[in-house]
Parts: structure tokens; sequence; C-alpha cells
């Protein structure tokens, strides 16, 4: 698959998150909607595995600068449990 077609389905799938965030679904029975939740809820589960290749891929090239971090602590080399600067301690 090129680029494009990459490119073309992220903002088909981002086009298509948009129009149902811009839904008005007043309209709808309770069934209409645990319906559409439940088909909410089976996309959310399927995200993943788009994201997971990506992920690995990026591990493997050794480009993982940014990827699964969490603070910037263990690039300063700051000891979590050091109190924070112009805080008292906690007591």
């Amino acid at each position: 698959m090129d680029r494009q077609a990459i490119t073309a389905a992220f903002d088909t799938l981002d086009a298509g998150v948009d129009a149902v965030l811009g839904l008005d679904c007043e309209a709808l029975t309770t069934h209409e909607r645990m319906v559409l939740l439940e088909r909410v809820e089976r996309v959310r589960r399927r995200l993943p595995a788009a994201e997971h290749p990506l992920i690995n891929q990026l591990a493997r090239s050794g480009q993982r600068r940014g990827v699964g971090r969490q603070t910037g602590a263990c690039d300063r080399r700051v000891d979590a449990d050091q109190p924070r600067r112009g805080r008292p301690p906690h007591r």
C-alpha cells in the first residue's frame, strides 16, 4: 500500500469520527442508542490493532524517542521520591 492510500484511509477515519461526534441522537429510541453504543465499543476495541503494528515498526527501526514516554523524569534523572522544589514536604 502506498503512502497516499494510507494517509487517505486515516483521513477517512478522522472524517468518520468527526461525523459521528457531530450527530444529534435525541430522536433515537433506547434500543437504537444501545445498538450504536455496541458499535462504538466494537470500533474502540479494534483501534489498538491499528496502533500496535505502527508501534512495533517504530521499535524495530530504532526510532523510539517519544514512544511510550510517560514523563521527562527519566531524561532529567529526577528521583521520584525527592520532594518538589517550592513545596514543603508532605507530612
